[in-house]
């Protein structure tokens, strides 16, 4: 499931926490549907031409949330390009890929509960 960060309404928060100012929350609402123990969370970066290939989930989920760059993805055999803010979900027995084939770094956070 590809989920568009222009689908979901940013809000914003006066001074978060008793903090200042005014941030700015993206709410992944499709990611809290889904429960587990998180058995890896990490920050990935693709350098041009670099790829995660094509692979199942059998006993596990991933999430996918891009923070810089243009991924080409494969979400389960469809194929698309994801943009910064955008977020796959790989659930249980669903396949996915992502790689970068332009000339700039990709990165994005990775989630993979149990």
């Amino acid at each position: 499931m590809i989920v568009r960060v222009s689908d979901i309404e940013a809000k914003h928060i006066e001074k978060p926490r008793g903090g200042t100012g005014t941030a700015v929350q993206i709410p992944y609402e499709a990611a809290k549907q889904y429960g587990g123990q998180i058995m890896a969370f990490a920050f990935m970066d693709l350098p041009p031409e670099a790829s995660v290939g094509y692979h199942f989930h059998e006993n596990d989920m991933e999430i996918y949330v891009l923070l810089d760059g243009f991924a080409e993805v494969n979400d389960n055999g469809r194929e698309d390009v994801l943009t910064p803010g955008d977020m796959m979900i790989t659930n249980k027995g669903e396949a996915h890929s992502i790689a970068n084939k332009t000339d700039k770094n990709l990165s994005f956070l990775a989630l993979i509960l149990e």
